[in-house]
């Protein structure tokens, strides 16, 4: 009874339909924290850091030397004092 409802719902000449006006691709940069992580990556271990690239900046969150918290931005591919690892 409640799919029916929200069907007529959707049909509904009230209910705005957002258009779609694109995507934008997004990716998950991995990056190594320590030099072990050459070896303890084939055996599925280690230690990692991430940021999020998206129109062509990339955004972390801690382990920085910038005098502020939180999140911080970055080049992609390019976050200072880890070594970059993947791209997902």
């Amino acid at each position: 009874m409640c799919s029916i409802l929200l069907l007529k719902e959707m049909n509904s000449p009230k209910v705005r339909r957002r258009k779609r006006s694109g995507s934008v691709p997004v990716y998950l940069n991995v990056y190594d924290v320590t030099p072990i992580n050459g070896y303890a990556y084939w055996i599925g271990l280690g230690v990692y850091h991430s940021g999020i690239a998206v129109h062509g900046i990339e955004y972390g969150f801690g382990a920085h030397d910038l005098p502020t918290t939180g999140i911080f931005q970055v080049e992609p591919k390019r976050c200072p004092g880890f070594k970059f690892r993947n791209q997902l």
